[in-house]
């Protein structure tokens, strides 16, 4: 975690301090600055799937993309008080890109803070360490029976899987079960508060899912009708007209559903269903796919929209 965090503070540096018009230092502060994002959200959901109580274990997993979404919300309104109340010169666009090296300081702050995994300690034969912390997390002391039976269920799972195989392998994770649980991984959505509170630890993760998918699905192919019977016009405004509100309110809906569904589920679900001797590997691809196609939806969906208007969210509607 420290490691990510370096990576995050100096690409936000080099990015804060770049020279106008040279973007070489954007460009390069973007990609170290990747590399300690991609670290931060491959460990993150570990560490909780490996330390959190069971009981909390799904609430406290969906407040990652809270956190994500969080982030977000200040860039972009950051962004738009800079760019409202700075004179231009460079600040608007230097000032939000130095927020980042702030937040990294916090998380390299934090790294120093927090006690290391239990079940990493006790996959390292470092048992005392591992049952000092796993005490120090529960606010439990060594004779407590919550530690002893989380220590013998920790120390048998560890004994299992050492004894269902000799070692991983990247072939393990596309054996048939394992490559079915990387597929959930395909998308990342928002998350809310009123979910973290009321769902995430109420409902099974498939009922959730589903449902989400449902609504998603539906909003779609109404976006996708409303846009082909009623096409916006050039030049004129569509937001007091009937089909303008409609479109409106199907994009609403669908955020709704994200917020409720598969925003927060895909960090939660890939934390709990892999093995302890291949969860690091598998939540690392899953959280690449998930960043891949961010990348690849944010990058191409104006492209496919100025091409096939409509049609885009028709596409969609049939993959979801």
């Amino acid at each position: 975690m420290a490691i990510a965090a370096l990576f995050m503070l100096i690409g936000g540096v080099l990015q804060t301090a770049a020279q106008p018009p040279h973007l070489s230092m954007i460009y390069g502060g973007r990609v170290i600055s990747g590399f300690g994002v991609g670290m931060v959200s491959n460990l993150a959901p570990i560490y909780v799937a490996e330390t959190a109580p069971k009981e909390y274990r799904g609430f406290l997993g969906s407040l990652f993309e809270m956190f994500l979404v969080s982030g977000g919300l200040l860039a972009y309104w950051t962004a738009y008080g800079s760019s409202l109340h700075l004179q231009p010169t460079s600040k608007p666009w230097r000032v939000p890109l130095s927020l980042q090296i702030i937040l990294a300081a916090v998380v390299l702050g934090g790294s120093f803070i927090i006690v290391e995994s239990p079940r990493w300690l006790e996959k390292q034969n470092r048992w005392d360490e591992a049952t000092t912390f796993l005490c120090y997390l529960r606010g439990a002391s060594f004779e407590d029976e919550e530690i002893k039976t989380e220590r013998a269920e920790i120390r048998a799972q560890i004994d299992e899987e050492v004894q269902a195989t000799s070692g991983r392998s990247v072939k393990g994770l596309f054996q048939a079960r394992n490559f079915f649980r990387l597929m959930w991984g395909f998308i990342k959505v928002v998350v809310t508060v009123g979910f973290l509170a009321l769902g995430v630890q109420h409902f099974k993760r498939k009922t959730l899912f589903s449902i989400g998918a449902f609504f998603m699905a539906v909003m779609l192919f109404s976006l996708g009708a409303i846009l082909k019977t009623h096409p916006p016009v050039s030049s004129h405004p569509t937001n007091n007209t009937l089909s303008g509100r409609a479109i409106m309110a199907t994009i609403y809906i669908y955020i709704v559903a994200y917020f409720m569904s598969w925003g927060p589920l895909d960090w939660v679900y890939m934390g709990e269903i892999f093995p302890n001797r291949i969860r690091d590997w598998c939540i690392a691809l899953a959280t690449m796919i998930i960043w891949f196609f961010n990348f690849v939806i944010s990058k191409w969906t104006p492209t496919i929209v100025v091409n096939i208007a409509w049609q885009t969210w028709i596409a969609y509607w049939i993959e979801t």
